[in-house]
Protein backbone atom coordinates (compact mmCIF):
# COMPACT_ATOMS: atom_id res chain seq x y z
CA UNK A 1 0.00 0.00 0.00
CA UNK A 2 0.97 3.48 -0.77
CA UNK A 3 0.54 6.03 1.98
CA UNK A 4 1.24 10.08 0.13
CA UNK A 5 0.37 12.79 2.26
CA UNK A 6 -0.77 15.67 0.63
CA UNK A 7 -0.12 19.23 2.13
CA UNK A 8 0.57 22.52 0.21
CA UNK A 9 2.29 25.01 2.81
CA UNK A 10 0.57 28.04 2.82
CA UNK A 11 0.56 30.98 5.75
CA UNK A 12 -2.80 32.24 4.70
CA UNK A 13 -4.64 28.82 4.93
CA UNK A 14 -4.94 26.35 7.47
CA UNK A 15 -5.53 22.95 6.05
CA UNK A 16 -5.02 19.58 7.57
CA UNK A 17 -2.96 16.90 6.23
CA UNK A 18 -4.86 14.77 3.56
CA UNK A 19 -3.67 10.97 2.56
CA UNK A 20 -4.09 9.95 -0.33
CA UNK A 21 -4.04 5.89 -0.38
CA UNK A 22 -3.21 3.89 -3.20
CA UNK A 23 -2.98 -0.51 -3.70
CA UNK A 24 1.31 -0.93 -4.37
CA UNK A 25 0.34 -3.41 -7.41
CA UNK A 26 -2.98 -0.71 -9.33
CA UNK A 27 -5.11 -3.76 -9.18
CA UNK A 28 -8.81 -3.78 -9.83
CA UNK A 29 -10.01 -4.56 -6.73
CA UNK A 30 -7.85 -1.95 -4.98
CA UNK A 31 -9.84 1.80 -3.91
CA UNK A 32 -7.79 4.68 -4.46
CA UNK A 33 -8.90 6.36 -1.73
CA UNK A 34 -8.21 10.12 -0.46
CA UNK A 35 -8.47 10.91 3.69
CA UNK A 36 -10.05 14.19 4.25
CA UNK A 37 -10.25 16.97 1.45
CA UNK A 38 -8.67 20.09 3.61
CA UNK A 39 -9.61 23.61 3.69
CA UNK A 40 -11.88 25.77 0.96
CA UNK A 41 -8.64 26.79 -0.34
CA UNK A 42 -9.15 26.49 -4.22
CA UNK A 43 -5.65 25.58 -4.56
CA UNK A 44 -5.36 22.58 -2.70
CA UNK A 45 -7.00 20.83 -5.26
CA UNK A 46 -5.08 21.92 -7.99
CA UNK A 47 -1.99 20.96 -6.03
CA UNK A 48 -3.78 17.62 -5.46
CA UNK A 49 -3.95 17.11 -8.94
CA UNK A 50 -0.30 17.58 -9.61
CA UNK A 51 0.82 15.32 -7.45
CA UNK A 52 -1.74 12.84 -8.57
CA UNK A 53 -0.79 13.40 -12.01
CA UNK A 54 2.90 11.20 -10.98
CA UNK A 55 1.50 8.30 -9.60
CA UNK A 56 -0.20 5.07 -11.62
CA UNK A 57 -3.34 5.01 -10.31
CA UNK A 58 -4.23 1.56 -12.41
CA UNK A 59 -5.38 1.73 -15.72
CA UNK A 60 -9.31 3.16 -16.24
CA UNK A 61 -9.51 4.19 -12.40
CA UNK A 62 -10.22 7.54 -11.41
CA UNK A 63 -7.20 9.25 -9.02
CA UNK A 64 -9.73 9.45 -6.20
CA UNK A 65 -12.58 6.69 -6.57
CA UNK A 66 -13.94 7.29 -2.40
CA UNK A 67 -12.94 9.93 0.44
CA UNK A 68 -12.97 9.18 4.07
CA UNK A 69 -13.95 12.21 6.00
CA UNK A 70 -12.15 11.78 9.24
CA UNK A 71 -14.59 15.01 10.60
CA UNK A 72 -16.45 17.44 9.27
CA UNK A 73 -14.60 20.78 10.38
CA UNK A 74 -13.30 23.08 7.45
CA UNK A 75 -9.92 22.15 7.45
CA UNK A 76 -10.66 18.59 6.70
CA UNK A 77 -13.85 18.97 4.92
CA UNK A 78 -13.58 22.19 3.33
CA UNK A 79 -12.07 20.88 -0.15
CA UNK A 80 -14.95 18.43 -0.49
CA UNK A 81 -17.06 20.34 -3.12
CA UNK A 82 -14.31 20.76 -5.55
CA UNK A 83 -13.22 17.02 -5.11
CA UNK A 84 -16.97 15.84 -5.61
CA UNK A 85 -17.05 18.11 -8.79
CA UNK A 86 -13.61 16.79 -10.33
CA UNK A 87 -13.33 13.34 -9.40
CA UNK A 88 -17.44 12.08 -8.37
CA UNK A 89 -16.09 9.28 -5.48
CA UNK A 90 -18.24 7.54 -3.31
CA UNK A 91 -18.17 9.39 0.17
CA UNK A 92 -17.88 8.13 3.37
CA UNK A 93 -18.67 10.22 6.34
CA UNK A 94 -19.96 10.16 10.15
CA UNK A 95 -22.70 12.85 9.90
CA UNK A 96 -24.77 13.52 6.07
CA UNK A 97 -22.55 14.66 3.41
CA UNK A 98 -23.56 15.77 -0.39
CA UNK A 99 -22.69 13.70 -3.11
CA UNK A 100 -22.62 9.55 -3.42
CA UNK A 101 -22.78 9.36 0.37
CA UNK A 102 -22.48 6.56 2.61
CA UNK A 103 -22.92 6.69 6.77
CA UNK A 104 -20.24 5.09 8.35
CA UNK A 105 -20.70 3.06 11.80
CA UNK A 106 -18.24 1.98 14.45
CA UNK A 107 -16.24 -1.17 13.42
CA UNK A 108 -17.53 -0.71 9.66
CA UNK A 109 -14.32 -2.06 7.11
CA UNK A 110 -13.88 -0.62 3.95
CA UNK A 111 -11.18 -1.19 1.36
CA UNK A 112 -8.54 1.33 1.23
CA UNK A 113 -5.37 1.30 -1.30
CA UNK A 114 -4.99 -2.87 -1.26
CA UNK A 115 -5.97 -3.42 2.71
CA UNK A 116 -9.51 -3.86 4.38
CA UNK A 117 -9.66 -0.61 6.87
CA UNK A 118 -11.60 -0.88 10.35
CA UNK A 119 -13.63 2.85 11.01
CA UNK A 120 -13.86 3.52 14.40
CA UNK A 121 -15.86 6.07 16.00
CA UNK A 122 -13.92 8.54 18.24
CA UNK A 123 -15.82 11.72 18.93
CA UNK A 124 -14.43 14.06 21.36
CA UNK A 125 -12.11 16.55 18.95
CA UNK A 126 -15.78 16.10 17.43
CA UNK A 127 -18.99 14.26 17.82
CA UNK A 128 -18.50 12.96 14.22
CA UNK A 129 -14.70 12.26 14.55
CA UNK A 130 -13.51 8.91 13.05
CA UNK A 131 -9.76 6.71 12.80
CA UNK A 132 -9.14 4.71 10.04
CA UNK A 133 -7.32 1.91 11.18
CA UNK A 134 -5.33 -0.52 8.65
CA UNK A 135 -4.47 -3.73 10.49
CA UNK A 136 -2.22 -5.24 7.86
CA UNK A 137 -0.12 -2.37 7.83
CA UNK A 138 -0.24 -1.21 11.36
CA UNK A 139 -1.63 2.37 10.26
CA UNK A 140 -3.59 4.59 12.18
CA UNK A 141 -5.52 7.57 10.53
CA UNK A 142 -5.57 10.30 11.95
CA UNK A 143 -3.83 9.72 15.24
CA UNK A 144 -5.48 12.64 16.96
CA UNK A 145 -6.24 10.47 20.17
CA UNK A 146 -3.28 12.20 22.05
CA UNK A 147 -4.42 15.80 20.60
CA UNK A 148 -8.31 15.27 21.78
CA UNK A 149 -6.78 14.24 25.73
CA UNK A 150 -5.24 17.31 25.72
CA UNK A 151 -8.03 19.44 24.61
CA UNK A 152 -10.34 17.46 26.99
CA UNK A 153 -8.58 18.52 29.52
CA UNK A 154 -8.14 21.79 29.39
CA UNK A 155 -12.11 21.94 28.43
CA UNK A 156 -12.82 20.21 31.96
CA UNK A 157 -10.29 21.89 33.63
CA UNK A 158 -11.95 25.64 32.02
CA UNK A 159 -15.35 23.62 33.87
CA UNK A 160 -17.28 23.58 30.34
CA UNK A 161 -18.50 20.70 28.09
CA UNK A 162 -18.03 17.65 30.59
CA UNK A 163 -20.06 15.86 28.02
CA UNK A 164 -16.91 16.37 25.24
CA UNK A 165 -14.63 14.46 28.26
CA UNK A 166 -17.20 10.97 28.69
CA UNK A 167 -17.32 11.42 24.76
CA UNK A 168 -14.08 11.17 24.75
CA UNK A 169 -13.22 9.06 27.47
CA UNK A 170 -16.13 6.19 25.63
CA UNK A 171 -14.74 6.52 22.72
CA UNK A 172 -11.38 6.17 23.44
CA UNK A 173 -11.80 3.24 25.37
CA UNK A 174 -13.87 1.21 23.03
CA UNK A 175 -11.24 2.58 20.66
CA UNK A 176 -8.46 0.46 22.42
CA UNK A 177 -10.53 -2.52 22.73
CA UNK A 178 -11.06 -2.89 19.17
CA UNK A 179 -7.02 -2.77 18.94
CA UNK A 180 -5.47 -6.55 18.43
CA UNK A 181 -3.20 -6.99 21.52
CA UNK A 182 -0.64 -8.21 19.60
CA UNK A 183 -0.07 -5.12 17.24
CA UNK A 184 -0.03 -1.13 18.47
CA UNK A 185 -1.06 1.01 15.54
CA UNK A 186 2.10 3.01 14.05
CA UNK A 187 0.28 6.49 13.29
CA UNK A 188 2.11 7.77 9.61
CA UNK A 189 1.72 11.29 11.41
CA UNK A 190 0.02 12.72 14.02
CA UNK A 191 -2.22 15.39 13.31
CA UNK A 192 -3.44 18.34 15.14
CA UNK A 193 -6.19 21.27 15.00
Amino acid sequence: MRIIPLHQESDSDYSCIVYWILGDRNESGDRNTLVDTGSTNLSNLGYYMREMASQSKGIGKMAIEQVLLTHSHYDHAGGLKGVVRQFNPLLYSWIAVAGKYENTTDNMHVRVGDEDAVIMHTPGHSDDSICIYLPLSGTLLPAFLPTVARKARRVERAGHLPRSRRAHQNGCRGFHQKLPRSRKPLPCTVLTD
